[in-house]
């Protein structure tokens, strides 16, 4: 039922996927479509690509597949929120669809990633926001501070559906072990919505919350 959704909403053509349209887009709250236009993204052709390669189907031999790839390989993350371009949803599901695209395709998102991301991480000195991202984006306001954080964490240190880490930050850097330290900060908050976000977060990592 999965694969035959994804069939219905992407257009064959060229690769898109919609939310329930074919090759129409993805959502958007109304109040946020002008600040970030959903051209922007290809959260929804990053999603079903996730569907295809857990339904067992390689980007190599399947021609929708594969142009779903480059839709996500031709909007790369980019930190700017003047044009709109920032997305964490559509960043995460990009970045695990590209996981199952092969290397080169996977370095050139990741190398995008890194540089979309590392510059706006809350380092030493930031008070209670340390270790955090701002929560920009259309999903942003109804996540906070800590649904984007757990976003761009995962996006960093993801594993893919075999449980292969494909780690943008290798384990012993500072900087992945002050992500995990954070998430795990956040674990242990006392509002069971955020404690629950970051463990899902952490068991993406392939860690436990303590």
């Amino acid at each position: 039922a999965a694969l035959r959704h994804v069939e219905e909403v992407t257009d064959p053509k060229t690769g898109r996927a919609g939310y329930t349209d074919r090759g129409g887009g993805s959502a958007r709250p109304s109040e946020l479509r002008d600040r970030f236009p959903k051209e922007k993204t290809r959260a929804m052709t990053a999603e079903a690509c996730v569907i295809r390669a857990v339904m067992g189907q390689d980007p190599r031999w399947t021609a929708a597949f594969g142009r779903s790839i480059e839709q996500c390989l031709g909007h790369l993350p980019d930190w700017n929120p003047e044009s709109g371009s920032i997305d964490m949803y559509y960043w995460l599901m990009g970045t695990r669809a590209c996981a199952h695209a092969g290397s080169a395709s996977w370095r050139k998102w990741a190398k995008a990633l890194m540089e979309a991301v590392w510059k706006h991480q809350f380092w030493k000195g930031s008070g209670s926001r340390t270790g955090s991202w701002d929560p920009i984006g259309p999903w942003g306001p109804d996540g906070g501070r800590v649904y984007a954080t757990a976003l761009m964490t995962t996006c960093l240190v993801i594993a893919d559906g075999d449980g292969i880490p494909l780690r943008v930050l290798p384990p012993k850097h500072s900087r992945y072990r002050k992500l995990i330290s954070t998430l795990r900060s956040f674990a242990r908050h006392p509002d069971i919505q955020l404690r629950e976000a970051a463990e899902v977060s952490l068991r993406a990592c392939g860690l436990r919350a303590r």
